[in-house]
């Protein structure tokens, strides 16, 4: 046994499975060589087969609270959330100091829209483990949803100190530099996570994003295209290139990139609202149709139950360019409500709609 955890502890996993292996040969009613070979299956990727151990692990040892929490974190994983709660609560009354089991729970209360004790679960693993990565980041996750920025920050760094090889943490941190309009060094994290793993759809993706925010429209498009060929079924992916096309003054391809998006992923807010957006605002008066701006802008806003004001300002717009200047108005003074540190771009539609003048898109 202690030569296979020395060989996971070396990242060998092949090695340590068949050491593992030999041990349950040896003794097939021994718990310990399951839940030992599970966690090398479950290093490896091999997540069914780890799930296999784990389970019989607990069937051999009912009272391994260590095997029941990794179990949760497996079923986690698979979107299981009755079986990840049910183990994760069995290895917390068997194991009250157990942080995996917090970690695995707190998944589940986050997914279930119950941030609070999400947070509490995972305050509590730090406690226990302070210098778990996976908790840090997770939490880092979900107060960056609240617009905690500064304390997802100091979470991140710390996730990023502990395994500085996890490209995924630099992804979250770069979505928080985003957030903030820190689009530096957003740029920066979203590069060092594609470095780390130049595979990553989601670190382009996003990055593209921020390159379009920037008025980098090229290398916005390089980036949503190389995003759409590694995760082709990403309406993500389709829906921030739209943003470079549109930049660029390559309209109907923004249009074929937001209708993409939409036979992808039918109720994806981002989507409706770039599509909207280019059909009330493009200077192509050929491509413009104030009636389906209206129809997608006021889809973007009932999917995001009214809560999310980027898409107030597209509202506006489809109102301007349907000659009611007077809701135009009105939606875009919403918007700018809430985000009160506005640059004069942002600005300018509501000039337009005082003079009683649809907004075009600038080229």
């Amino acid at each position: 046994m202690q030569r296979g955890i020395k060989a996971g502890s070396e990242k060998k996993y092949d090695e340590a499975i068949e050491i593992f292996d030999e041990a349950i040969r040896l003794h097939p009613d021994y718990s310990p060589a399951y839940f030992a070979r599970g966690l090398a299956r479950y290093e490896k990727g091999s997540y069914e087969e780890a799930l296999s151990d784990f389970s019989e692990a607990i069937r051999l040892n009912p009272k391994s609270a260590v095997a029941y929490a990794r179990r949760a974190g497996i079923y986690v994983m698979k979107r299981d959330n009755d079986r990840a709660f049910a183990d994760s609560n069995e290895a917390i009354r068997l194991d009250p100091n157990s942080a995996p089991a917090y970690l695995a729970r707190s998944a589940v209360y986050h997914d279930r829209g119950d941030d609070d004790r999400a947070v509490a679960d995972l305050d509590r693993a730090l406690k226990l483990v302070p210098d778990m990565p996976s908790a840090l980041s997770n939490r880092g996750n979900i107060l960056a949803s609240q617009g905690r920025y500064e304390r997802a920050l100091a979470d991140f760094n710390n996730a990023i100190r502990l395994k500085p090889d996890e490209p995924v943490y630099y992804l979250n941190r770069g979505d928080v530099f985003d957030a903030m309009r820190d689009y530096k060094k957003a740029v920066a994290d979203y590069s060092e996570a594609i470095r780390l793993y130049p595979k990553f759809a989601l670190a382009y993706t996003n990055r593209c994003a921020v390159y379009a925010a920037q008025g980098k429209y090229d290398a916005a498009i390089a980036d949503g295209t190389k995003a759409v060929e590694l995760d082709p079924n990403s309406a993500m992916a389709y829906t921030n290139r739209s943003a470079g096309f549109f930049g660029k003054a390559e309209d109907e391809k923004a249009l074929r990139d937001c209708y993409r998006a939409i036979e992808i992923s039918p109720n994806y807010p981002a989507a409706y609202g770039g599509l909207a957006l280019c059909l009330a605002t493009s200077p192509n008066e050929r491509l413009r149709d104030g009636k389906k701006a209206m129809i997608y802008a006021t889809k973007a806003c009932e999917l995001t139950h009214w809560k999310q004001a980027r898409y107030f300002q597209v509202l506006a717009a489809a109102f301007a360019e349907n000659g009611d200047f007077a809701h135009a108005i009105e939606w875009e003074k919403k918007f700018q409500q809430t985000a009160p540190n506005l640059g004069p771009k942002t600005k300018a539609p509501l000039k337009c709609y005082e003079a009683h003048q649809p907004y075009r898109a600038p080229r």
